[in-house]
């Protein structure tokens, strides 16, 4: 495995939309920083040539969308293409390339392409139907090839994706011990969202109800991507630790809560998400 992004190398007026679907797939699950596409990570003022020539060159594995129209035109054949020259950045640096074919296209033959890009023809493909299966399959291929969070994380180190109101993110105290990094949840119920983009497997977290002012009991639930993940009963001054399986969670919420209002406050203390 490099470290890298994944780069969807793709051709104006050949399967754009399949270009911009996987796009917005990968970036949902690897984030966006794991991800380049030139229309949408390039901005004004980028230096355009040596931009795509370090992104090919470097990356972690180049995605090629082929379409029905990529031989078109015959543009493959002028050197100043860049489809061909993102191409031959990787190829010429050993990078994982892997053809992504759009239904019904069949493989690129090594006659179909310039010399310094015939390799590609020896490359990999995927046959690429659009749909969940489809892009769910890509994703699995291109997680091989992406570098994975080689640690354990605080959850509140990564930014929530959204946040009721009344939410804070800093120490509580729990039986006496304090707990950085922790969530807690003031006057009302609610929830904290994040996004963990399928990158980890397990979350680790005490859940308790503070102070003990209330014998009513208080739920706390873990959701993944909509499904319940987990879902806890916590007495008033009984903390209880808690373990949830995340592996594949998109978005993770964490959501508590009490059947009275005002007392007392809810906390999720020191959450940890392993890889």
């Amino acid at each position: 495995m490099v470290s890298g992004r994944a780069f969807v190398n793709f051709r104006l007026g050949d399967a754009e939309n399949t270009a911009e679907l996987i796009d917005q797939k990968l970036c949902r699950v690897l984030g966006v920083d794991r991800v380049f596409r030139s229309s949408r990570a390039m901005h004004g003022g980028t230096p355009f040539p040596p931009t795509l020539a370090a992104e090919a060159a470097g990356c972690a594995v180049m995605l090629v969308v082929v379409g029905h129209h990529w031989l078109t035109g015959h543009r493959i054949d002028d050197p100043d293409d860049w489809v061909r020259a993102e191409i031959a950045h990787a190829l010429r640096e050993d990078r994982p390339v892997i053809q992504v074919l759009t239904t019904g296209r069949g493989p690129l033959a090594a006659a179909d392409l310039p010399a310094p890009i015939a390799a590609l023809a020896d490359r990999p493909h995927l046959d690429f139907h659009p749909g969940d299966a489809g892009l769910d399959r890509l994703v699995r291929e291109v997680r091989r090839y992406v570098a994975q969070p080689s640690g354990s994380l605080f959850l509140t180190t990564l930014p929530p994706s959204a946040r009721s109101p009344g939410i804070r993110l800093g120490t509580t105290e729990i039986d006496g011990t304090l707990h950085g990094d922790s969530i807690v949840f003031g006057p009302y119920a609610g929830s904290i969202s994040f996004r963990l983009a399928m990158r980890y497997r397990r979350l680790d977290t005490i859940v308790a109800a503070l102070p003990a002012t209330s014998a009513r009991d208080v739920l706390f639930t873990v959701t993944g991507d909509g499904r319940t993940l987990a879902q806890s009963s916590v007495t008033p001054g009984d903390p209880l630790p808690l373990t949830v399986d995340v592996t594949d969670v998109l978005t993770l919420t964490l959501a508590a809560h009490r059947p009275d209002s005002g007392q007392p406050d809810l906390a999720w203390a020191s959450p940890v998400v392993h890889p």
